[in-house]
């Protein structure tokens, strides 16, 4: 399905890779192809929910065009005993609120590792690495970006942030499902674009990205959105945010062109996994992963440790 790539950029993308192998970032992942019935009742069950929301969750208006900036679009959770507003953003300031929100409601009161005490030491090393990660996910970056992204925060009346999840467009291997991180996509499209005769990129610059992406990349690589940071506080938890996070980075994911949404979530994570699972996602293997886990007491890097991790995929 992935046209046949110039030599020279074939060249070109392969350097890219060679880089991305020396970054820590790197993730891989196995995904056979699903059966493409279970894949149209996915896409139908969210076409419902975007049309029809219920009281519950309600998705809409949420995600810019490319290449606008800031703060964009809202959406309302009207429950019983939580009613939230989402924005989306690439605002470093608001990137920063966001990982002191992630470090408390994922490190230190997650469904993932539990109750986790931190002192302050470790506190910072996780703090210094979290903002680190989602500036390099969802932050602005210079210029016009081929691969979108956004972190999008839910706050409460008061203003006080109640969640957030991040989704992002990445080049991923269709083999083993290596994510490339988003420094290293950009600079694999705008390279092989460029290693392209003139009228090639021209028509290129009049395509769409899903369009570009098979024309430009080799056979075994394309683009697929992936959702990532996902946390909900303590206090906020049952009330369907999550659901609405989930729903509104796929809204997003829709909006860029793209049919299906990948995520990894720890086999442990009971909660997160039911989450995913009521929502359509499929396991497609679970396995032994390196993730990172808080550093020891005067340690200045975060630890890791091998911990079974499932990947999951959905049509949308």
């Amino acid at each position: 399905m992935w046209a046949t790539m110039p030599r020279t950029c074939t060249r070109v993308f392969g350097a890219v890779l060679l880089l991305c192998t020396a970054l820590e970032h790197c993730t891989a992942f196995l995904v056979p192809p699903a059966p493409a019935s279970s894949f149209a009742a996915s896409a139908k069950s969210v076409h419902r929910c975007a049309a029809r929301p219920t009281p519950e969750v309600r998705v809409g208006g949420l995600c810019r065009a490319r290449g606008t900036r800031g703060r964009a679009g809202v959406a309302w959770a009207m429950q019983a005993q939580l009613q939230t507003y989402l924005t989306q953003t690439d605002d470093y300031s608001d990137i920063s609120q966001a990982a002191s929100f992630f470090v408390e409601s994922f490190w230190e009161r997650g469904t993932t590792l539990g109750e986790v005490s931190l002192d302050a030491g470790q506190r910072a090393t996780i703090l210094r690495a979290q903002q680190d990660d989602m500036e390099g996910r969802y932050g602005r970056l210079t210029g016009k970006r081929k691969l979108s992204s956004t972190l999008i925060i839910a706050r409460d009346d008061a203003g006080a942030i109640a969640g957030i999840a991040g989704i992002e467009i990445a080049v991923v291997n269709r083999n083993s499902l290596e994510v490339l991180p988003r420094a290293a996509g950009e600079a694999a499209l705008s390279s092989a674009i460029a290693s392209l005769p003139a009228r090639e990129r021209q028509v290129m610059r009049a395509q769409e990205l899903p369009a570009v992406a098979a024309a430009v990349l080799p056979p075994a690589f394309g683009i697929i959105p992936v959702l990532a940071n996902l946390a909900v506080r303590s206090d906020a938890r049952g009330a369907g945010l999550g659901q609405l996070l989930v729903l509104s980075c796929e809204a997003c994911a829709r909006e860029w062109g793209l049919s299906e949404v990948m995520l990894l979530v720890e086999a442990g994570n009971a909660p997160a996994l039911r989450l995913y699972t009521s929502l359509g996602y499929q396991e497609v293997w679970t396995r032994e992963v390196e993730s990172a886990r808080p550093p020891s007491p005067g340690a200045a890097e975060m630890a890791a440790a091998s911990v079974l991790t499932s990947a999951l995929v959905k049509a949308i």
